[in-house]
C-alpha cells in the first residue's frame, strides 16, 4: 500500500469544495431576572400565636422577671408552649407587626430587645368618636 495515496475527503453535496463546517456553540451571555416577590408568611396574620427562637441560645424569647422585679425578654425559654413564650400578632401592614404576650410588648429600643408594658393592645381606639 506504499505509494497509493489517501482519497480526498469526503464532503456531502451542500459543501463540495469547501471546508467541513464545524459545530459552532454560541453562550448567550446570563439573563438577569427579577426574583419572583416572596408570598406573605401567613404566620404574621393578625391575631396568630407565635414563638421566636434566639439565634444565640437557640431557646424560646421569653418574658421573665429580674432581680429587680422588672419583666424583661430572656432567650432561654423552653420549646415547648408555655404562657410567658408565646406572642400574638397584630399586624400593622406595611412589613410592620406588634408581637405582644398578654399586654406586655416586644420592642427593641436603642438596640435592645425589652418588654414595653401597655394596658391596652389597641390605644387609639376611643380617641375618634
Amino acid at each position: 500500500m506504499a505509494g497509493k495515496e489517501a482519497p480526498p475527503p469526503y464532503y456531502p453535496p451542500a459543501h463540495q469544495g469547501t471546508q467541513p463546517q464545524h459545530n459552532v456553540i454560541y453562550v448567550q451571555q446570563p439573563t438577569i431576572v427579577a426574583a419572583p416577590k416572596p408570598k406573605t408568611n401567613n404566620a404574621f396574620a393578625t391575631n396568630n400565636v407565635v414563638q421566636l427562637i434566639s439565634r444565640s441560645s437557640g431557646g424560646t424569647l421569653q418574658v421573665v422577671q429580674s432581680s429587680s422585679g422588672h419583666l424583661v425578654v430572656d432567650g432561654c425559654g423552653p420549646d415547648a408552649q408555655a404562657f410567658n413564650n408565646v406572642w400574638t400578632v397584630i399586624n400593622e401592614g406595611n412589613n410592620m407587626v406588634r408581637l405582644h404576650n398578654n399586654n406586655n410588648y416586644l420592642a427593641i429600643v436603642n438596640g435592645t430587645t425589652t418588654v414595653v408594658f401597655m394596658s391596652s393592645p389597641y390605644p387609639q381606639q376611643g380617641a375618634k368618636k
